[in-house]
């Protein structure tokens, strides 16, 4: 997996979510593994960041590119990856975020 070298910002801790952040993002294979942070503009691309682990013991944020997600439903509140998603995310470094 890529790793980020590059700063990125996350919302201040309990702000309103202003899109899809909190929703639960599942891989094609139906497996849950984690909830979005935030979305990034990076130059021209977009990306879904997502929290995996249970914090503050293990935390792992991984920038997954937008055309990586299959589906979004807003009723369910969750984000749907498509097959490979997380094998060609990028690896943030969460000391990184600001």
């Amino acid at each position: 997996m890529e790793r980020a070298s590059w700063t990125y910002e996350i919302p201040p801790a309990g702000a309103d979510a202003a899109g899809l952040e909190d929703y639960e993002v599942e891989t094609a294979g139906g497996e849950v593994v984690g909830k979005v942070v935030v979305t990034l503009a990076r130059g021209d691309e977009l990306l879904v960041a997502v929290e995996s682990g249970i914090p503050p013991a293990v935390r792992k944020v991984n920038a997954v590119r937008w055309e990586d997600v299959a589906e979004i439903d807003h009723d369910s509140l969750r984000v749907h990856l498509r097959e490979g998603a997380l094998d060609r995310a990028v690896a943030l470094d969460s000391s990184e975020a600001v």
